[in-house]
């Protein structure tokens, strides 16, 4: 067009724009002309998107509503293309009040791309183009919202491309490069359309406080699993090798039994065992939902197993019934009241008695994880001491260790000095870690010509030692 200043490169017709923004501009529009509710239309009819994001973007565009007009009319954007008003306003606002990007290629984010320069220069000393931040987001205290790609459904770099199309925005950075406390910052600040993959669990992303996924499709069908950081990171750091197999003791729900088996890519086998009816149920919807083919569920007393049913079992997860005092952050006048004595000695009994029974009954076993959802020692470093002191004065049982080889200097929280142990046991702390309060403890097989303690001297020197004999371990 003569005279035209901004004048735009040829646009592609094919390329569909993001449904996020389309989604955006129809419930913007209803509002308006139809006199719908906007918390009703985003909150019912939009679950499947970043529903926070969606609504943070209408408001804005609300907000500029007069701002978004003069940019318009001066353009005369509208004029010259065939585009809906309401994206148009939808792709504005995103432009220059909220990511200040655009994504993809369509007609018409190409459109408002192109007079990306002249609407800066007509805001210049009117308003102030550039992020808009929400205080409840900055402020908030509450654990963020975590999802596990369930990678036997879906692979991880395809969920990030879900994601993106449906408004988020990944935060980058340097998973191996980026030190633990800088990744609790950026966890902490997210904005609510951001998402960041785990520093250490790839498959695990993490979103603002809050977000919902339970109409997700993608949790409709399998393909992502709410869990917790902390409780993935037992399945993560038992780490069985496809083809192994696998006990997971107490293996209901199923989230950590179906993540296991993801990290075995469905070969081999895991045997997965509840003895209470009704969780056993929900533990093969699980399987059965996740596509988890590798499991086998038993629904019997696992103190009653023996290697000829579960036979070769080289791998065994003992997450046990526990007090679950880390589950949730009591009241800060509550944080130092004891638990019951009695509670506490019932459960450690039957912890340790578990914990035994994984270590000296599978001949094959060369690695367990030991992990509960409690804060309290005695559940904890006490069990673990409790049941090696048992097992390894035993000459007819194999000698076991715990180690502390898998998250280096990248986690904070180990267990009391009080134990021989402890400084080799892993707690995730709600207010630090931003997860569930959580215990972890890894034992591994003492091989004949290993040494049956481990000092913190000696630590890397056992390292090396167990490195040589991994092809025995697998």
């Amino acid at each position: 067009m003569a005279g035209h200043k901004a004048g735009p490169a040829k646009l592609q017709h094919s390329v569909k724009v993001p449904q996020f923004y389309k989604t955006a501009a129809n419930i913007a529009k209803r509002v308006t002309e139809e006199r719908c509710s906007l918390k009703e239309l985003v909150f019912n009819a939009n679950k499947h998107l970043n529903i926070q994001g969606l609504y943070a973007l209408i408001i804005k565009t609300f907000h500029h509503e007069d701002t978004l007009d003069r940019l318009i009319k001066k353009s005369k954007i509208l004029k010259e293309r065939k585009v809906d008003p309401w994206l148009i306003r939808i792709l504005i606002t995103e432009l220059l009040f909220g990511k200040q990007s655009l994504s993809g290629d369509s007609k018409p984010v190409q459109a408002v791309l192109s007079y990306h320069q002249m609407f800066l220069a007509e805001l210049k000393g009117t308003e102030k183009a550039g992020p808009h931040k929400l205080d409840s987001y900055q402020k908030r205290d509450s654990k963020p919202r975590y999802i596990r790609v369930n990678t036997l459904a879906l692979k991880v770099c395809a969920a990030v491309e879900i994601f993106r199309d449906e408004g988020w925005k990944q935060v980058d950075y340097n998973r191996k490069a980026e030190d633990y406390a800088s990744f609790l910052h950026r966890v902490a600040s997210l904005a609510e359309d951001e998402f960041i993959q785990d520093m250490h669990i790839k498959e695990l992303f993490i979103f603002p406080s809050k977000t919902e996924f339970y109409n997700h499709p993608l949790y409709l069908e399998g393909s992502i699993t709410l869990q917790d950081k902390a409780s993935c990171l037992a399945s993560w750091l038992l780490n069985p090798l496809p083809g192994s197999m696998v006990l997971d003791m107490c293996a209901a729900p199923g989230m950590k039994t179906t993540h296991l088996a993801a990290r075995m890519k469905n070969r081999g086998t895991l045997y997965a065992v509840d003895i209470v009816e009704n969780r056993y149920k929900t533990l093969c919807k699980q399987v059965a939902k996740h596509g988890a083919t590798c499991v086998k569920t038993l629904c019997m007393d696992a103190f009653k197993l023996d290697a000829e049913q579960c036979p070769g079992v080289q791998y065994i997860l003992v997450d046990p019934t526990c007090s679950g005092s880390g589950a949730v952050v009591p009241p800060v006048a509550k944080r130092d009241e004891p638990c019951s004595v009695s509670r506490l000695q019932s459960l450690t009994r039957l912890q340790a008695k578990m914990l035994r029974f994984a270590l000296t009954k599978f001949p094959d076993v060369q690695r367990v994880v030991y992990s509960t959802c409690s804060i309290n020692s005695e559940e904890n470093e006490g069990v673990v001491e409790e049941a090696l002191a048992s097992v390894n004065t035993d000459a007819s049982n194999p000698v076991f260790q715990v180690v502390d080889d898998k998250l280096k200097n990248k986690w904070f929280h180990h267990g009391s000095q009080d134990f021989g142990c402890g400084s080799k046991c892993i707690y995730a702390k709600s207010d630090v870690d931003l997860t569930t309060g959580f215990f972890i403890a890894v034992l591994e097989r003492v091989w004949p010509n290993e040494k049956t303690t481990v000092t913190s001297e000696t630590e890397e020197n056992e390292h090396k030692k167990r490195k040589k004999h991994k092809k025995n371990v697998v």
